[in-house]
């Protein structure tokens, strides 16, 4: 059947709906519809063991973003084998998707308001509230949404497109369902690639704090210990002289007195105005720290900020808008509040963000507890607290700047695999395979043969950071 979303030129697919049970604890008789793809190799004779990705979020869909990122990401994979994409249950182009438009709305009707934590959240709250209530009156259950229930798709999609065995590739919480897939339906997985690993035993809740500062002293450190290469000016810790300083300065200052900028999302063109306090400061440099190709140019938006010159910061700003358009937030609520939220206490959270004051409110998680009390989603047993062991091989790759699942949590996830390759590479950031290179390279030879360790020889010639500097 026809793709319901723009195939690349040159490359060929063939797409479906895959019907799955909504809830097979009782099975119900409701089904959902997962859309698929699957691309074909160029080889003339190819591998019969496809590689079948498992998006992040949760909740980001995965076919919308292939006109965007699949050349990119993705087209090297089927020098050798067929690669195959599917949206999840409750996201992207599935049936029904959990969709929050009410919060869309809410997050761009507050971006020029000026409002304290307190009040953002009520705002937050109640647009949740509007969209539970009407997926629930159109049918939805938000108890189906689970990884558990996720993992059992990923085996009926296997079955379903009649492969004896494949390789699972999961990125952030693709990680996650990953492992509980290897856990719970081990049968015909023949390897597991993990990028940013996500093991079931962490906690995202009480850990996000501390992540993010980890990142951002990596940062620092980096910028102190950047040396310029000849004939190219000065290093970044002499452009940028007390990073870190500069930086919680600037975040100090912009809470008691916020910035007027304009947002522009990349993929529409729109427009909009917005105030960036502090904390919005620290949110938008965490998020830029995801992304490999930012990284170089954070230190020169500190500066420039502190300046008073936000071009920088706008721009990063206002390319997380367009993320908006691909996250069906109703999935990643039944899912982080069943099976993260659910482990935690209001004091817990409370001590997460204690030694971290100034990161402002940006990591306090408290609210998630009366975000996920009206969202009701099915409350994960034990098991899904605990470490997932498994024999299938497995790849584990971490980013020495990821903010979100630093490299000790992908070391904690090899620990417990019997037949695991752990790599961490500097100057990377969140999802290390889709920044190309050695990273890419030693993915694709681990394919090649999963039991043997990879060629890691290229991690030498990787380089930190290249921090942009004045001329």
């Amino acid at each position: 059947m026809e793709c319901a979303f723009p195939v690349p030129d040159g490359v060929r697919a063939e797409c479906g709906y895959l019907a799955v049970p909504r809830d097979r604890r009782g099975n119900d008789g409701v089904t959902l519809r997962l859309h698929y793809a699957v691309f074909k190799s160029t080889s003339s004779n190819p591998r019969p063991d496809p590689v079948v990705y498992l998006s992040g979020g949760p909740g980001f869909g995965a076919l919308e973003t292939v006109p965007l990122t699949f050349n990119r990401r993705f087209l090297p994979f089927l020098a050798e084998r067929d690669f195959i994409m599917f949206d999840q249950r409750g996201t992207g182009l599935s049936e029904p998707a959990l969709d929050c438009p009410e919060y869309t709305r809410t997050y761009y009707d507050l971006l020029d308001r000026d409002l304290s934590t307190e009040e953002a959240d009520a705002e937050f709250l109640g647009a949740f509230r509007e969209c539970h209530d009407r997926l629930v009156k159109e049918g939805v259950d938000p108890e189906a949404y689970t990884t558990v229930e996720n993992a059992a798709d990923v085996r009926d999609l296997r079955v379903a497109l009649g492969y004896d065995e494949w390789n699972l590739y999961g990125v952030s919480y693709g990680t996650k369902l990953a492992l509980t897939t290897m856990r719970d339906h081990p049968q015909g997985i023949r390897s597991a690639i993990l990028d940013s690993a996500f093991p079931l035993q962490v906690n995202l809740d009480t850990s996000i704090a501390a992540n993010a500062r980890r990142a951002f002293d990596v940062l620092f450190q980096g910028c102190a210990a950047h040396v310029a290469s000849p004939g190219e000016g000065m290093s970044c810790a002499e452009a940028y002289p007390g990073l870190r300083e500069s930086f919680f300065r600037t975040v100090a200052a912009l809470n008691d007195d916020p910035a007027a900028v304009s947002l522009t999302n990349p993929l529409t063109g729109e427009t909009f105005p917005a105030l960036l306090d502090g904390d919005a400061l620290v949110a938008t440099l965490f998020q830029s720290l995801y992304a490999t190709e930012l990284l170089p140019v954070i230190p020169l938006a500190i500066a420039e900020a502190e300046e008073g010159r936000f071009d920088a910061v706008a721009a990063i700003q206002g390319s997380l808008l367009a993320e908006l358009d691909f996250a069906s937030v109703g999935m990643q609520l039944s899912v982080q509040c069943g099976e993260e939220t659910r482990f935690v206490t209001r004091e817990e959270l409370a001590g997460a963000v204690k030694d971290f004051p100034e990161l402002g409110d940006v990591f306090a998680r408290e609210v998630n507890l009366d975000v996920c009390e009206l969202w009701g989603s099915r409350r994960a047993g034990p098991i899904e607290n605990e470490a997932v062991s498994s024999p299938i091989p497995a790849l584990v790759l971490s980013g020495e700047y990821d903010p979100i699942t630093p490299p000790a949590w992908g070391r904690l996830t090899a620990a417990d695999l019997d037949n695991a390759f752990f790599y961490e590479f500097r100057g990377v950031g969140h999802g290390a395979s889709g920044t190309g290179g050695c990273p890419l390279g030693i993915t694709l030879d681990f394919l090649d043969d999963p039991g043997s360790e990879p060629d890691s020889s290229c991690m030498a010639r990787m380089r930190r950071p290249d921090f942009v500097v004045p001329r």
